[in-house]
């Protein structure tokens, strides 16, 4: 072989080694098997759109007047204060990476940052494709979306003793159709902590029209979570390999959405049950529904 030919041979698999690590990575993301793989998911979701608010802000900045550009810029600034007003960021740290870890560390604070650079990213590409639809200078943020959106569903009871279990159903064909990946955490929580189950759902791949049951098992007598998939526990109810939480605090059950929940839970395409109707499966021993007293 020639070495012109060997080196072709060589870049040409290491073309195909780069590409088959894409895909495999890409299916990851699919399916993911576990949290960490969530995490980084979601983390790649973040610099892509952190990458195109720039790419897409760039380019609108060169195609506005004087008086536009500052425009945008003011928006732009408002827009950063809002978001990290809202999921209660440190914007002191320099370093984007250490930044984007240290978000990562908290489930409620990941999922505010998303929603707020999805919908970013949409109205940024709305006015690039019609630059009369960019509201005027301010120095406050207004979000494009409806005010009536809402993105979370808390149980109305809360317990601070006992054991408790609640179930979330999800279609994710159903849900993908929304703009964007889709993040949801399925957890229960006091104001100091947020522990459960992280999904994520990307946009536009093909999902099967079926549901998946996330439980969740809450014992606060002594202190652990259990999560349950299609009635198949990750870890046994009772055993010491739950997550553990802390004992003498009032929890709630509680869906959270990187989108809004209105369409999604008229649709059916997701469905929370604290307990109002019956379970798909039977609660562990020693356990009642969310909504009992």
């Amino acid at each position: 072989m020639s070495r012109i030919g060997s080196k072709f041979f060589v870049l040409s698999v290491l073309l195909l080694v780069i590409v088959l690590s894409a895909l495999e990575s890409r299916a990851d993301c699919i399916n993911p098997k576990n949290e960490e793989e969530v995490k980084s998911c979601i983390s790649n979701d973040l610099v892509e759109s952190d990458k195109r608010i720039n790419e897409v802000y760039k380019e609108l900045m060169k195609s506005l007047d004087a008086t536009a550009q500052d425009s945008l810029r003011k928006q732009q600034r408002s827009w950063l204060k809002t978001r990290d007003a809202a999921c209660k960021l440190d914007s002191k740290e320099s370093d984007r990476q250490k930044w984007l870890q240290k978000i990562m560390t908290d489930r409620q604070k990941t999922l505010c940052v998303v929603r707020f650079t999805n919908k970013r990213v949409n109205e940024l590409e709305a006015y690039k494709a019609d630059v009369k639809s960019m509201p005027s200078a301010s120095d406050s943020y207004e979000t494009t979306s409806n005010k009536e959106d809402y993105y979370d569903i808390v149980s109305k009871k809360s317990h601070s003793k006992g054991k408790w279990y609640f179930e979330v159903k999800y279609n994710r064909a159903k849900i993908n159709k929304k703009e964007g990946n889709v993040v949801l955490n399925i957890e229960t929580g006091s104001p100091e902590l947020n522990t459960g189950s992280t999904i994520y759902i990307r946009r536009k791949e093909v999902y099967d029209d079926s549901y998946v049951n996330a439980g969740i098992g809450v014992d606060l007598d002594n202190g652990k979570v259990y999560i349950r998939e299609n009635g198949k526990w990750l870890a046994t109810p009772g055993s010491a390999e739950g997550i553990d939480i802390k004992l003498g605090r009032e929890y709630v059950g509680r869906l959270e959405a990187s989108s809004a929940l209105n369409e999604l839970i008229v649709d059916k395409a997701i469905v929370v049950n604290f307990g109002a109707a019956a379970f798909d499966y039977s609660m562990p021993d020693g356990y009642l529904p969310f909504v009992a007293k």
